[in-house]
Order: structure tokens, then C-alpha cells, then sequence
């Protein structure tokens, strides 16, 4: 790359091979800090999670009595075990999504200054990865408000008219919740189309300023006015070439094999009529095929493979933005000499 800022071309494949010159001559910088997150925690914690499975499994029915097989199912029944293991498991995948955000944060500052070929240090970056962790909420806040508040909304009155409706009797309340729920349904649907793409930018926009402020995410969908169809078609293009090439790549990681493969369809389906000898055969044909090194392999092939569309995605995405901005400064630089002459 030549040392000089990049201008983002007019056209869309043109802007895909700058994407890939990016993305190709930054590779380690922008693709190191997303993968050593992501493989320290999902790879880890699902191979973790895995092996406790198998552990379950063995202990539950390895040494199975037969005679009492509709006993040794009720390991299928809800238990309070089971429900704070769900509780647990979701506050890790929030935790995951909240530590997550500064990754995503510095990857976009890290695409900005090789963009404008900026000095970039990596100390600045970690430091502004955190720093801006609670700022980057009150931009997630505008484009949640922007995109699902209103639906949110319609459906908070709709589960408050359902806790009314559950202590008093009413005919007519039947009739007012589906109403409003087809409503809400039909403008969540909208707003999640529509209004996400034209807040598609707003991150782009407030890290490019470097302020997370409600003027720059108002910025954002000011110059998507016009250009919904044309930001629509961009990603679409986008996500077919990732997607195939996704394909290509995702099938040689599948070659690997040892998934943990435990199908719970099948075991309910045998909860309904208990067969020893399949049971036992499906509960050991898991644990035999299930290999802690290659599902490792496997998972961290897979995470190669999304990181590296993530961050392709995040670089075409900014450069996308800084398309947009130039015509739209190009639009106001029109409209200035119109009102001179």
C-alpha cells in the first residue's frame, strides 16, 4: 500500500478491492485482537462445555441399568440445577457481548487510522478499547432507540394488558392483543429492515469523530437519506462473496470431524419409548467419536474463518461510510455555489 490516504472509490467492486488490500496489508493487527478474544472464551468454553457433557453422559449411562431405563431419564426433566445452569450460561454470553464491544471498538479505530494512515500504536489502542467501553453505549442506546424502541414499547403495553387481562375477565382484550401484537410485529419488522441499515454507520461515524454524541449518530443517517437501496445492495453483494467463499472453507474445516454431536431429538424421541440397546448405543457412540484435540482444531479453524469475516465486514462497512460522507460533502459543496449564484 502506498503510503498515502485512501479514497474511497464510487464503485461497490472497486471498494471490495480496496477492502481486501486493507484487510491483506493489516492483517495481524486487525485480525489478532477479535481471534485471542474469541478463542479464549466461545472455543475454550464450548470445548469445556463439551467435555462436561460427555462427563454427564458417561456417568448417567454408561453402566445403565436396563431394567430401570424410564429412571435413568428423568436426567431430561427440568431441575433447579438445570435452570441455574441456563441463568449462569446466559450472564456468561452477556458478559462475552459486553467484554466483546472494545474489541470491536479498537478493530474500527485501527481500520480508521490505516484508512487515513494515521500513526497507529498499539498502547493508544488498548487504552482507548476500555476507555470508551461506556461511551460507546450511549451510541448503542441511540441506535437501539432509533431501530426496536418504539416496538419495544408497543409490547411492554401488550404484556401489561395480558398480566391485567390474566386477573379480569374481558372479551374484548383477546381481540385488542392480537391487534397490537400483529402491529408490533409488523413495525419491529420494519424498523429492524429499514431503519438498521440506515443506522448501519452510526459506530463508523462516532469512532470517526472520535465523540460518542447524538450528533454524530444523526450524521450517520443523514447520509444514508437516499441511499438505502444502494447500502442494501452493497451488503447483500457482500454477504453472497463471503458467504461462498465462507462455504469453500467451512467445508474443508468439516473434513476435521470430531464434533460433539449429541442429537437431543433422538433421546427425546427414545424418552417416549425406552429402548436400552439404542439408547446405550447412541450415548456411547457420542462419547467414543467425541475427540477434545480435534474439536479444538475444528472450533479454532472456525474461528479463523469468522474473524476474518467479521473484520473484512467491518473494513468494507467503513470504507462504505467514508464513500457516503464524500458525496455527501460533495452534495452540500453543490448546493452552497447554487445558492451563491
Amino acid at each position: 500500500m502506498e503510503n498515502k490516504k485512501i479514497i474511497s472509490e464510487e464503485k461497490v467492486l472497486d471498494r471490495i478491492e480496496q477492502s481486501f488490500e486493507l484487510f491483506k496489508n493489516n492483517f495481524l493487527e486487525l485480525f489478532l485482537p477479535i481471534f485471542l478474544y474469541t478463542l479464549w472464551t466461545i472455543t475454550i468454553f464450548m470445548n469445556i462445555s463439551n467435555y462436561f457433557w460427555v462427563k454427564y453422559l458417561n456417568n448417567i449411562f454408561w453402566d445403565m441399568d436396563k431394567n430401570n431405563i424410564s429412571e435413568n431419564m428423568n436426567w431430561l426433566s427440568y431441575s433447579n440445577e438445570m435452570i441455574i445452569g441456563i441463568y449462569i450460561f446466559v450472564i456468561l454470553i452477556v458478559l462475552y457481548l459486553t467484554l466483546y464491544i472494545p474489541f470491536l471498538l479498537a478493530t474500527i479505530k485501527w481500520i480508521k487510522q490505516w484508512y487515513n494512515w494515521e500513526k497507529v500504536t498499539a498502547k493508544e489502542n488498548v487504552i482507548y478499547w476500555f476507555k470508551n467501553l461506556l461511551n460507546s453505549f450511549r451510541t448503542y442506546w441511540f441506535i437501539f432507540a432509533y431501530v426496536a424502541l418504539i416496538p419495544a414499547l408497543i409490547w411492554i403495553v401488550w404484556w401489561l394488558l395480558f398480566i391485567y387481562g390474566s386477573f379480569n375477565e374481558n372479551s374484548n382484550l383477546e381481540l385488542i392483543w392480537w391487534i397490537i401484537s400483529v402491529f408490533s410485529l409488523i413495525l419491529f419488522i420494519f424498523f429492524s429492515v429499514y431503519r438498521w441499515i440506515k443506522s448501519k454507520f452510526a459506530m463508523n461515524s462516532a469512532i470517526d469523530k472520535n465523540e460518542f454524541i447524538k450528533e454524530h449518530f444523526d450524521f450517520s443517517i443523514e447520509i444514508t437519506k437516499t441511499q438505502w437501496w444502494r447500502i442494501l445492495w452493497n451488503f447483500l453483494l457482500i454477504g453472497i462473496i463471503i458467504s461462498l467463499v465462507s462455504w469453500v472453507f467451512n467445508s474443508i474445516v468439516w473434513l476435521f470431524g470430531g464434533s460433539f454431536d449429541f442429537n437431543i431429538n433422538s433421546v427425546l424421541e427414545l424418552k417416549e419409548n425406552p429402548d436400552p440397546e439404542k439408547i446405550i448405543s447412541l450415548v456411547n457412540s457420542t462419547i467414543e467419536s467425541y475427540s477434545p484435540i480435534t474439536n479444538f482444531i475444528k472450533n479454532t479453524l472456525d474461528n479463523i474463518i469468522s474473524t476474518s469475516i467479521i473484520v473484512f465486514t467491518l473494513i468494507f462497512s467503513y470504507i462504505l461510510f467514508k464513500r457516503l460522507e464524500i458525496e455527501d460533502t460533495i452534495a452540500e459543496s453543490k448546493e452552497e455555489k447554487n445558492i451563491e449564484l
